[in-house]
């Protein structure tokens, strides 16, 4: 009996240590590199152009830049600590390099590389965090490929077809309520597309 309390004792405890903090937010454990905020909570972003430069949303979003980083760079977007689209990782995992390997035979399907063009390419894919629908090729992703509307300064996110698409709260209109209990109530929705 006793043995079991204590175990329970340390999984209660696990849980109030865990990686997030009081209002839901993941806790990342790293410093941003722009406003020194430690440890970041909420998503964070990784340069993989840069050595060990991380930067907190709040500081990606306003396009904070360094003397070596540069809003343009390629990133990694974090959401849960050491997860990158569902592969468990290490901080010193995630270089170019290593990705590259990781990634080496990820068929893009159904996409086309908005910089030469090809279509259902294998390896890294980014997505322009700024232009809608816009995708590179990792060649056209390390040449700094622009067009008339995507510039030089533009994140660029890796990302993979293993994250799961976001549909914007403005697009869903809840229908009838459904049921309702201890987190709150559920309901049908609608998702409109534009077509």
């Amino acid at each position: 009996m006793a043995v079991m309390l204590q175990t329970l004792q340390l999984l209660v405890q696990g849980v109030k240590n865990g990686n997030d903090d009081d209002d839901g937010n993941e806790v990342h454990n790293v410093t941003c590199d722009v406003c020194e905020n430690t440890p970041i909570r909420g998503d964070y972003y990784k340069c993989l152009q840069c050595d060990n430069f991380d930067l907190c949303a709040g500081c990606f979003e306003r396009r904070m830049e360094s003397k070596q980083h540069k809003s343009g760079h390629l990133l990694v977007h974090f959401r849960i600590p050491n997860e990158l689209f569902g592969r468990t990782v290490t901080y010193d995992e995630i270089t170019f390099a290593k990705l590259k390997q990781f990634y080496a035979k990820e068929v893009n399907e159904s996409i086309t590389c908005d910089g030469c063009m090809k279509s259902n390419f294998v390896g890294l894919r980014f997505k322009c965090d700024t232009c809608p629908n816009y995708d590179l090729c990792e060649k056209c992703s390390i040449t700094y490929v622009t067009t008339k509307d995507h510039k030089l300064m533009h994140p660029l996110i890796l990302t993979s077809h293993r994250v799961i698409v976001q549909i914007p709260v403005d697009d869903i209109e809840l229908g009838e309520e459904l049921g309702s209990g201890a987190f709150g109530n559920c309901y049908s929705f609608f998702h409109h597309f534009d077509i």
